[in-house]
């Protein structure tokens, strides 16, 4: 199996860095956080990881990724090389993952990269904010047993517009995924809901990729939610479950994130 973080948020769409040296630190170091917390669990101990640099690591970025080991870093220039040409007949796909519209942010690689780039096409899909607290059982189960995956959401966030007919799970979260193999990953129904936003309207620019996602787990109708006690996003200002086993702090901001993980480790 396959185990791919993306690095996002570091630069850009012209592909110029847009944030401080610090903050880029703070992703590297939230992705060295995330990939320490899951090692500590045998089941992936060992488990090879792959770096999905946006373009904005530097060389002593790559190294401190690096060192963790049985990891490679996946070079910007290769990944757009290889996801173009696989691409090639999804005239919707290619727009999003290509095109520099302002809106199209650094997370349209995921959409398509974590699988088209993957060796095994087995793939745990882990974004960097996401923490393991206890040993993650739930998800172990599930890998064991072949069974697709994704986060649970607080909300709806779809960037469809009101009046758009395109099916969608309740409340999905794509800051953790699991495809067990190509089968579960149809390009076709991400092609399908890209055509959709680009014709009807996008209501939300942020939660394009996510879209995607949905429409795929809704049209696969295989795909399952996380036990929603286990895994959620959390409020800063609510205790924790005494069961929880990960989380994903999305848009926390550094200084909260370091705090959270002082707290709880």
């Amino acid at each position: 199996m396959d185990f791919m973080i993306i690095i996002k948020w570091l630069t850009n769409w012209e592909g110029r860095e847009s944030f401080s040296p610090s903050v880029i630190t703070t992703m590297i170091d939230m992705c060295l956080n995330m990939v320490k917390s899951l090692r500590k669990y045998g089941q992936f101990t060992n488990i090879p990881i792959y770096f999905h640099d946006d373009g904005s690591l530097d060389d002593v970025s790559k190294s401190n990724l690096l060192n963790i080991g049985n990891s490679c870093i996946i070079d910007k220039l290769y990944a757009d090389t290889t996801v173009l040409a696989s691409l090639n007949g999804y005239k919707s796909c290619l727009r999003y993952r290509f095109d520099k519209v302002r809106i199209f942010n650094n997370t349209k690689m995921k959409l398509f990269d974590f699988h088209l780039l993957s060796n095994s096409k087995n793939i745990l899909c882990i974004d960097s904010d996401i923490v393991f607290l206890n040993e993650p059982k739930t998800i172990i189960e599930l890998i064991n047993k072949s069974q697709p995956f994704y986060f649970p959401d607080l909300q709806n966030g779809y960037s469809f517009c009101k009046s758009s007919k395109i099916n969608v799970p309740e409340k999905a979260n794509v800051g953790m995924i699991y495809i067990p193999s190509k089968e579960y990953y149809n390009i076709d129904s991400i092609d399908f809901a890209l055509n959709d936003l680009f014709t009807t309207g996008i209501a939300n620019p942020d939660w394009i990729e996510q879209s995607g996602w949905a429409h795929m787990f809704s049209e696969d109708g295989r795909y399952i939610k996380l036990n929603e006690e286990k895994y959620y996003i959390p409020n800063s200002y609510e205790p924790l479950n005494d069961n929880v086993e990960a989380l994903h702090l999305c848009g926390w901001p550094g200084k909260l994130y370091y705090n959270f993980l002082k707290n709880v480790q």
